[in-house]
């Protein structure tokens, strides 16, 4: 077999060789290179979906916690001076609504056993001084002045936890310090 006969004659008059080959030098690799960077992607997302959760508001509220929307004011509720104190520092979005409804519920809960909640709005001017005098940028809650990080409506139940622990530990320290002058040794 000769070059000669493996050259084709086209029916305009062009000469073609080994158009077959030329689709697979071309094709295949691009046809390879998408397949790979699809796989990719999918175990990009896969990790970062694992990595980097979303908390979502309906899946992570507690049961029997509605969601409330921000308020203009700044909202204080519980008794000032109360060995547990919570301030929260929330945007007016949707994505806070039950963070807000959750420290509501909270502070009507254990609001008389010991428990001060004050929500500061982050578009207000009181609320974007108290962001900028605690250094936060984002939804952020504070529970008697440790940070926990509340972005995309963050973990209710994790914080409802934090804030029940720290009114036990409360409770805790209440009973163990003593009230007033004890019985005197020898009278």
């Amino acid at each position: 077999m000769d070059a000669k006969d493996s050259v084709t004659e086209a029916p305009e008059g062009r000469k073609t060789r080994g158009g077959l080959k030329a689709f697979l030098y071309v094709v295949v690799p691009i046809v390879v290179a998408l397949l790979a960077g699809y796989i990719l992607y999918a175990e990009a997302r896969a990790w970062r979906k694992t990595h980097y959760p979303v908390f979502t508001r309906p899946a992570s509220l507690p049961p029997g916690v509605k969601g409330l929307e921000a308020k203009e004011e700044t909202e204080r509720l519980g008794k000032p001076g109360s060995p547990v104190v919570v301030r929260a520092l929330l945007p007016p979005a949707s994505c806070a609504d039950g963070m807000r409804g959750l420290l509501h519920a909270l502070a009507a809960k254990h609001g008389e056993q010991g428990l001060y909640v004050e929500i500061y709005n982050r578009s207000t001017p009181e609320g974007r001084k108290f962001g900028e005098s605690q250094k936060a940028d984002c939804a952020t809650v504070w529970v008697n002045d440790t940070e926990i990080l509340a972005k995309h409506g963050g973990d209710p139940a994790g914080i409802q936890a934090v804030i029940e622990k720290a009114l036990e530990e409360a409770k805790a320290k209440k009973k163990v310090a003593p009230s007033g002058p004890g019985p005197q040794k020898g009278t």
